[in-house]
């Protein structure tokens, strides 16, 4: 998707199924970063990190496979990148939607300077794997791996601690469809990181599909946080905990009974869960990605919608998504 000053934009996609179509429209964008399309039947609605490298989306189709559940991760392109962008360690979370639903993954990935990477996994049921390959990375920063057979493709950010990746299974559950997003480690991590508002997008696989919920966070200086959610159907709720985090950036909600379990990229503006839920549809597998909103007092100088689109005017983002078959 290229971006144009004004907002309006043109898109090129690809569908699982190899389908192809192109799209245009035009964005908006309020001062806290909530993007809407504008006479958008689907009512999609994303936000944009406060490094304004990675938006998220959720919406509902209206056509097709109508009631269809949808989120969206676009990355910002960099003018550049190599090889050396990938190098590091990178948390992973990903979500599973078709036949091998409900499913979700983590991992923990090194990637070294020559492309070749170790992992280790974990899923949903708990089972574990240790995966190793090569990774490569084009001039616009695709990242694909060398020799897969699921053909699984990303997408880097410009800030390059947010990686986006769809594919579809060739094993297993043949014809799954996934989508996984990973985040950059950062040297180290203190509870402060996690202090301020974030917009929350998520996605549930499973019985409980098909689901969205967006989200606004605020956390304070102690952990504590206060939400408040809107769900696909409209149903809304008001949640409170407290969340810690570890010296690797891997987040926890204090007591939680699902298990949801989250991590925080390098840049400190987008954050990555799974997790099961323990009622209602229980057994649901569930994908949320955060994005931490710009602070109001940086945005009373009225700069702050022209600096985002000066940015948007300059770059092309890339779209991926995964699509709930339930």
């Amino acid at each position: 998707m290229t971006v144009n000053p004004d907002g309006t934009f043109t898109a090129t996609t690809i569908e699982s199924d190899g389908s192809t179509d192109n799209l245009s429209g035009t964005l908006s964008i309020s001062s806290d970063g909530i993007v809407t399309l504008q006479g958008d039947p689907e009512n999609i609605k994303g936000s944009l990190d406060s490094g304004k490298t990675v938006m998220a989306w959720t919406g509902t189709w209206d056509s097709g496979s109508v009631g269809t559940t949808e989120l969206k991760v676009f990355t910002k392109k960099a003018a550049s990148y190599s090889l050396s962008d990938l190098v590091g360690t990178w948390e992973g979370n990903s979500l599973a939607s078709g036949p091998g639903a409900p499913w979700w993954e983590r991992s923990t990935m090194t990637v070294n300077a020559d492309g070749t990477f170790t992992a280790t996994t974990i899923e949903y049921d708990g089972s574990t794997d240790n995966l190793s390959g090569i990774l490569s990375i084009s001039s616009d920063g695709i990242v694909t791996v060398q020799g897969d057979p699921e053909s699984l493709k990303g997408s880097l950010d410009s800030g390059k601690t947010v990686m986006a990746w769809t594919g579809t299974w060739d094993s297993g559950s043949v014809g799954t469809t996934e989508l996984k997003v990973f985040t950059k480690k950062a040297a180290s991590y203190s509870l402060s990181d996690l202090v301020g508002t974030w917009e929350g997008n998520s996605l549930a696989s499973g019985p409980g599909a098909p689901w969205w919920e967006r989200s606004t966070m605020t956390v304070n200086a102690d952990g504590t946080f206060t939400a408040t959610t809107i769900e696909s159907d409209g149903s809304t709720d008001n949640l409170s905990g407290t969340l810690s985090i570890s010296s690797g950036g891997i987040v926890t909600v204090l007591g939680d009974p699902e298990g949801l379990k989250g991590s925080l990229d390098a840049g400190k503006t987008v954050m990555t869960w799974t997790g099961t839920w323990d009622s209602g549809s229980v057994g649901t597998t569930e994908l949320k990605v955060f994005t931490s909103i710009v602070r109001l007092e940086n945005c009373r100088t009225g700069t702050f919608y022209k600096k985002l689109i000066k940015i948007a005017g300059c770059c092309i983002f890339c779209l991926t998504l995964s699509k709930n078959r339930h």
